[in-house]
């Protein structure tokens, strides 16, 4: 069931993927402006949960311990938006797949999270896959030869963070703590830094205002809620699956928006935002192929 809930929380996101593309990153400059309706959104479907719950009281420690894992979480989303300003997006959305072989590695340590030698090489096709199937090399030559810029220094940060908080929480959840208790807690993390987010958004939220783009704060407001509601089944699935797993899984988010993305381009003329060449067109099958692949291994 769990592999059920991740596929349908990757898809969650594709989509969500896609009406930013389509829309909020036609008009928002500041990235922060999403950071924010993010973290208000999921701070008010946490608050929900407590509400349709109750008052479920926790150890400090796990309390401290929830809160950190959506703190985590802020950072490894700051990471990705400051990667964004050093790269071109195409280079900075596959370095996501650095996340999870983070949190694999954290999963085995601290989980004794270990698979069959056949599960891991499923997870390392499928993180070659998705790396693939977002791949664009540079269009001018790097002076010097190959480095390591600041975008893959961010992401690696943010993979990091990512694992740490991916982790955390399915510490809490095996311990025994109700799934929305945690997933209530974490949100309130994940909301705290919303006050910073609110000062570095606040003149391109007033831009907007001004120019009365309300169809903009419409589409982030879905799309945000779409995020969430992956979210959500993401901590479903790690009640019972094991969150290395689900971390791979949720990586051929990529692979998802390019089926999707291409489907409705298909169906609706003029829909797809980027034309798409038979060579890249050749590379994303290929790299969705391959991604299949792993799939099927980890699946075995």
């Amino acid at each position: 069931m769990w592999i059920y809930l991740t596929f349908l929380a990757t898809i969650l996101w594709a989509i969500a993927t896609i009406i930013d593309e389509r829309t909020i990153d036609t008009y928002i400059k500041n990235p922060f402006v999403n950071s924010l309706f993010y973290s208000l959104i999921g701070l008010i479907v946490g608050v929900s949960f407590f509400i349709y719950r109750g008052p479920y009281p926790i150890s400090t420690t796990n309390f401290i311990i929830a809160i950190f894992s959506g703190v985590t979480y802020v950072i490894t989303i700051g990471a990705y938006f400051f990667a964004l300003k050093e790269d071109e997006v195409t280079r900075v959305v596959p370095l996501t797949s650095l996340s999870s072989i983070f949190t694999i590695i954290l999963a085995a340590v601290l989980l004794g999270e270990i698979f069959q030698t056949i599960t891991y090489l499923g997870s390392l096709i499928i993180i070659a896959g998705s790396l693939l199937i977002a791949y664009k090399p540079y269009e001018k030559k790097i002076k010097g030869g190959i480095k390591l810029s600041k975008a893959f220094l961010l992401m690696t940060i943010g993979g990091l963070f990512s694992g740490i908080s991916a982790v955390s929480q399915k510490y809490l959840i095996n311990i025994g703590i109700p799934t929305d208790v945690v997933f209530g807690y974490s949100r309130i993390g994940v909301a705290i830094p919303s006050i910073l987010f609110i000062l570095l958004a606040k003149k391109e939220i007033q831009r907007l205002v001004n120019q009365k783009k309300h169809h903009v704060f419409k589409n982030m407001i879905l799309s945000e809620t779409i995020t969430i509601l992956g979210t959500i089944f993401i901590f479903l699935a790690m009640k019972t699956g094991p969150v290395g797993l689900i971390s791979v899984i949720a990586n051929t988010e990529a692979m998802f928006t390019f089926i999707i993305a291409s489907t409705l381009g298909f169906i609706i003329p003029g829909f797809l935002v980027q034309k798409i060449d038979w060579q890249t067109l050749f590379q994303k099958v290929i790299a969705t192929i391959i991604i299949i692949i792993g799939i099927t291994l980890i699946g075995e």
